[in-house]
């Protein structure tokens, strides 16, 4: 590819652009950036992390965002995403090293909203941990262990 000039144009891939119905769907933890930006109600430069995860669709798979602040208290969302994608609690003092989750399975719980400029997008409401073999083991039409 060559534009009028001579030049080597570069070549680029377009993004697979799906909306998703609601529903929880299988996906896996990509990596997560440090991003900075002004903060919505104090006006104030602020540091958050960008949560990348991917899911399967029939055009290839999806990349679906989410954005979280650096807290990782115990009940901050970014403390419950890692549990789930861990699929287990985090101990107090733990150190966690979250380039380590790269890779591994976890459940996206997604909504839909209405955006000005971007029309209808996914929404993840939640990230909730891989069943696991107790857990179909366990299972039962009723919800009772029977």
């Amino acid at each position: 590819n060559r534009n009028q000039k001579g030049k080597h144009m570069p070549t680029v891939k377009a993004p697979i652009e799906v909306t998703l119905k609601p529903g929880v769907y299988d996906s896996v933890f990509r990596g997560i950036e440090e991003k900075t930006g002004k903060d919505l109600q104090t006006g104030e430069e602020r540091t958050y992390w960008q949560w990348h995860f991917g899911t399967r669709t029939k055009s290839g798979e999806l990349d679906l965002i989410a954005n979280s602040s650096t807290n990782f208290g115990g009940k901050a969302k970014a403390r419950g995403w890692a549990e789930a994608i861990l699929g287990r609690a985090i101990k107090p003092g733990e150190d966690v090293d979250l380039d380590k989750l790269i890779g591994l399975p976890c459940r996206l719980v997604l909504t839909t909203k209405e955006i000005e400029k971007a029309g209808l997008v996914n929404r993840i409401e939640s990230v909730v941990a891989m069943p696991t073999a107790e857990d179909d083991a366990n299972w039962s039409p009723y919800g009772d262990g029977t």
